[in-house]
């Protein structure tokens, strides 16, 4: 995770020869929007008061060329950034989708489209049904190929609930199967298919193209038995917006994407150990599935909220994660941030923690550095002193190794259902012997640690 402006980060890593193999940018759309974070802190007797942290502002109301004059620089720094043959993917609606075309059609020349992927996220229901239009559902995915080299690209299936009374059960085997015509199948293929057990015979001795269904899973559309497999083509009906996705997927980031689209993507354009690159990563969507899956990611973001909710998604999963931060005028190397201890005053705190003798850490106190101006700060912190601050606190981990500046951690603890971190964890065996710190975030968007004394 690098925080800081895209042109710049993809530009150092172009100049320190990092090529990524796919590239997905999701910029602001032109919406004109303000976009908040609501984090809510608990006090006592059940009180609760909620802080509005400012997420990220997409204020670009003017015309296309004013946000092409804003965006172009970015998505060219992005291209460079990509290897010969790599894959961009660039995710955006009505306002934009067409114009940002041209732009890339011009940069990578008209032959490296590939495909302009049409996204239904949702049926258009209440305010998106309103009259005079027809409902707004869709996002437009550019896709190009960076000329030079061999493309990756593995064509993906989707499962589809086969129509009433189109399939037949094999008396042999109990499978269901659908059948097509020949079409202009040649005898030789024929043969082959027949071999493969995909050719099937009428009663009169016609030849037809056996398809074989998949018994249906849990989480496959149908009547519950059996779903057919079906290529992937350029209209996605399939991928719900992130509104729909499980609660343990849910990050609470506006403009959240659903992880199925992204591994859609990744899935296609990169093979496992692949470098994936989202630099505008917001709520780091492309970077959990590509570790998930494999993949090595670098994600950037010029939003601290951003870089903190995708490091905190990450940790929680258990990926290993380095923060860096990156100013326009200085070299990835020289940007690379040290969370600055919790003992070291003005920068987001002082987190206190005790080790005891049985090997468990407790949080015991957090005393914030300045509080911001956002709606609810102060009065949260107010509130937060009847838990000695520690209600402030949106996650913590602890780092075995004392890494500062990129810490690996053996554990990550986010807020549960009651609003509040867990206090206490048992230090990891590796840790006993070294010099461990903990790594933590508060709800003001600080980073900190602060060493664990041991015993």
């Amino acid at each position: 995770m690098i925080e800081g402006d895209a042109a710049a980060i993809a530009a150092a890593l172009a100049r320190e020869g990092v090529a990524a193999d796919l590239v997905y940018v999701d910029p602001p759309f032109a919406s004109g929007a303000r976009y908040v974070f609501p984090t809510t802190v608990a006090g006592p007797g059940g009180a609760a008061i909620t802080i509005e942290r400012p997420a990220f502002a997409d204020p670009l109301r003017g015309g296309p060329e004013d946000y092409l004059a804003e965006f172009a620089p970015r998505l060219e720094a992005a291209c460079r950034a990509l290897r010969p043959g790599g894959s961009l993917y660039v995710h955006l609606d009505w306002r934009v989708a067409a114009h940002v075309r041209v732009h890339l059609d011009r940069t990578l020349g008209f032959a490296a489209l590939r495909n302009e992927i049409v996204w239904r996220r949702n049926p258009p229901l209440g305010r998106k049904a309103r009259a005079g239009q027809f409902g707004r559902v869709t996002d437009t995915i550019l896709f190009y190929i960076v000329p030079g080299a061999e493309p990756i690209f593995h064509a993906q299936t989707t499962a589809r609930a086969p129509a009433p009374g189109s399939y037949r059960l094999d008396p042999a085997t109990g499978k269901a199967f659908r059948t097509a015509p020949r079409g202009d199948y040649t005898d030789a293929s024929i043969a082959r298919l027949e071999r493969e057990g995909r050719v099937h015979r009428t009663r009169s001795g016609q030849v037809r193209i056996r398809y074989d269904l998949e018994p249906a899973g849990a989480d496959t559309p149908g009547d519950g038995r059996w779903v057919e497999r079906v290529p992937v083509d350029s209209l996605w009906l399939d991928i719900p917006d992130a509104m729909h996705v499980p609660p343990s997927e849910r990050t609470g980031y506006a403009t959240q994407k659903p992880e199925a689209l992204l591994e859609r993507i990744l899935s296609a354009s990169s093979d496992p150990g692949a470098l994936v690159f989202d630099p505008m990563c917001g709520s780091g969507t492309t970077l959990a599935v590509a570790a998930r899956l494999g993949r090595r990611a670098i994600g950037a973001d010029r939003s601290p909220l951003a870089v903190h909710t995708a490091f905190a998604r990450l940790a929680r999963a258990g990926f290993p994660v380095r923060v860096d931060r990156l100013d326009e005028s200085t070299s990835l190397d020289a940007g690379a941030s040290s969370p600055p201890d919790g003992d070291s005053p003005g920068h987001g705190g002082v987190l206190e923690v005790v080790a005891e003798r049985d090997g468990t850490v407790k949080l015991t106190g957090y005393r914030p550095g300045a509080i911001p101006d956002w709606p609810g700060a102060a009065e949260a912190t107010e509130t937060a002193q009847a838990s000695r601050g520690l209600a402030l606190l949106e996650g913590w981990g602890i780092d075995p190794e004392g890494l500062a500046a990129a810490p690996v951690l053996s554990c990550w603890f986010a807020r549960g259902a009651g609003g509040r971190v867990p206090l206490d964890a048992a230090l990891p065996r590796a840790a006993r012997s070294g010099a461990p710190r903990v790594f933590a975030l508060d709800v003001f968007g600080n980073r900190l640690t602060a060493r664990i004394e041991l015993p």
